[in-house]
């Protein structure tokens, strides 16, 4: 996904209209398309994409307005790391076979791999 920003923005534009990624390329004409994509380069991401700062600015002043020592924190303090949250440690096979058995367990399924 990170190396298809058509893709990715199609995404962005299908939840911001109400659609799923394939309606919405049925319905819209490739101008259509390019017209959303030059709109959001003018004006920022579409809908609430960034709420995320908006958020981070806010807890950032609250922060400051209360604190009683030290450095004022800076939004970014305060931002999600996507990315880093997408670098976790990946789990190994048996630790995956493990939880598709519970999940099976919790959902009333067999285990059939005994």
């Amino acid at each position: 996904m990170r190396t298809r920003p058509g893709r990715r923005f199609a995404f962005r534009l299908a939840a911001h209209l109400g659609y799923t990624v394939d309606e919405l390329l049925t319905r819209i004409t490739a101008r259509e398309l390019a017209e959303w994509q030059a709109f959001e380069r003018l004006e920022g991401p579409l809908g609430g994409a960034r709420g995320d700062v908006h958020a981070a600015m806010i807890t950032a002043a609250i922060t400051n307005a209360n604190r009683s020592k030290g450095p004022p924190k800076k939004p970014a303090e305060f931002l999600p790391q996507w990315d880093k949250a997408m670098a976790t440690r990946q789990q190994t096979a048996d630790e995956m076979f493990a939880q598709a058995k519970a999940i099976t367990a919790r959902l009333g399924g067999t285990n059939h791999t005994t």
